[in-house]
């Protein structure tokens, strides 16, 4: 077991609007919902008592799709406002409002390169309203079959899991904590943030023994 040390993902949606071939999603055993306010104030505050460096507000699903992910974005740099605050997209439905509240709150935006007709426009237009954006190459040079479930080839290198290693977590969108983003289905999870008593360590899960990283020694 792992103490937990910080709070690296939360995932505020779990639905997304595409099915691709190298993800779990379109096979997603839990529902698929968007993280309720309540629950999000949770995890931020718990991640406020730990430090967290950096933040991820992705998960499973597509951040952008959340009603509120403008007010999101912003109550997240309220309560954490030296955390480095990062967010993943396939860049389909991005807003100019929403580049807005990225560029208002330095979160660091980071679009995938799967559908380069999309992500070439979101891409010029999220330097346009200057958010710090990235392009997502992982799919095609170092992609993964998040531990054998998905029919996707192992490109990545191997390295130790920095999960299990670092005490990193990620909260789910139904406030469960779990060790890490291969976890889907959400089948291992350590308590729920709204708990009241929150989890203090993680561990090993059954996905573990097929994964591509290594588990720390």
């Amino acid at each position: 077991m792992t103490p937990i040390t910080t709070v690296h993902q939360i995932e505020i949606t779990s639905r997304c609007n595409l099915k691709c071939q190298y993800c779990p999603h379109p096979h997603l055993q839990r529902v698929k919902e968007d993280m309720t306010m309540k629950v999000f104030v949770a995890a931020l505050e718990w991640a406020q008592t730990m430090e967290s460096p950096e933040l991820s507000l992705t998960g499973m699903g597509e951040s952008t799709l959340h009603p509120q992910f403008c007010e999101m974005l912003r109550l997240a740099r309220y309560i954490l406002p030296e955390t480095k605050l990062l967010l993943s997209s396939n860049g389909v439905r991005v807003s100019d409002e929403q580049l807005k509240a990225m560029h208002d709150t330095n979160t660091i935006l980071w679009i995938s390169a799967h559908r380069p007709e999309v992500a070439g426009k979101t891409l010029q237009r999220s330097l346009s309203a200057r958010v710090m954006t990235g392009i997502n190459n992982n799919i095609i040079d170092s992609g993964f079959n998040w531990a054998g479930q998905v029919n996707w080839a192992n490109m990545a290198p191997p390295h130790v899991c920095q999960y299990l290693e670092k005490g990193w977590a990620t909260v789910l969108s139904n406030g469960d904590v779990v060790s890490c983003c291969m976890d889907a289905h959400g089948l291992h999870p350590w308590g729920n943030v709204m708990d009241e008593v929150r989890p203090t360590h993680i561990g090993e899960m059954s996905l573990c023994k097929n994964c591509h990283l290594s588990v720390p020694q």
